[in-house]
């Protein structure tokens, strides 16, 4: 399970900033990554504590899929949910219960909620914009 954030549009960017000589990209993948490092910390606030071995699955990553850069002009950033840890408790790897775990509205949890990771960002999104921007302010001075 995951969600990402790209931005398109980088290098028309650049050239209405007049940006140039500045390492735009670089920065705002920064100031992209300082922003969904703050998302992913929500996202495991409300992943259901029972192990912790699914809030301790959560990766923040560049780009739009692990290990793959990003393309010229795009700059990306990828929050997931699951992978090979195991839960202690049952021997399942975290990956194969995610999903169940994030859409079971059902679910009775003492600590944490369904839908950890899709309520954090649809609450972000509309703020996540200005934020960047605002970080990428205080890097380019």
């Amino acid at each position: 399970m995951a969600f990402r954030v790209t931005i398109k549009g980088v290098e028309q960017m650049k050239g209405r900033l007049n940006l140039m000589g500045l390492k735009l990209e670089g920065n705002l993948q920064n100031a992209l990554m300082e922003e969904m490092k703050t998302e992913q910390e929500e996202v495991i606030r409300r992943i259901p504590k029972d192990t912790r071995a699914l809030s301790q699955s959560t990766e923040l990553f560049e780009g739009v899929r692990k290990g793959s850069p990003n393309r010229k002009g795009i700059v990306a950033a990828t929050i997931t949910v699951g992978n090979d840890l195991t839960n202690p408790k049952t021997g399942r790897r975290t990956a194969d219960y995610a999903i169940q775990v994030h859409e079971d509205l059902e679910a009775h949890h003492n600590e944490g909620q369904a839908k950890f990771l899709e309520s954090t960002l649809k609450e972000a999104a509309p703020y996540m914009a200005d934020r960047v921007i605002r970080r990428l302010d205080k890097k380019l001075g």
